[in-house]
């Protein structure tokens, strides 16, 4: 069960790296917009529980508030890549 984690961060990051690349191409932008917004929504829970628990998480579990509004920012980000 230790690689379930590891396997998690790495779908993550393969979702993010994904979503970036389908902000760059027209044509996917708007539902790769919404689709980013669900997916930082989604992940916002594991967010709070990292910055719940610093010491499992180490430098990685920012507090919550810096966490909430960088989540806002990007999702503002988002949608000014898909206008």
């Amino acid at each position: 069960m230790d690689s379930l984690p590891a396997a998690l961060v790495t779908i993550t990051g393969l979702c993010e790296i994904a979503g970036g690349l389908g902000l760059l191409w027209e044509p996917t932008r708007f539902v790769t917009a919404i689709a980013l917004i669900v997916f930082l929504i989604a992940v916002f829970p594991a967010n709070v529980y990292a910055a719940e628990h610093p010491d499992r998480f180490g430098k990685a579990a920012l507090p919550f508030w810096p966490r909430y509004f960088g989540q806002l920012a990007l999702i503002l980000l988002i949608i000014i890549a898909a206008l």
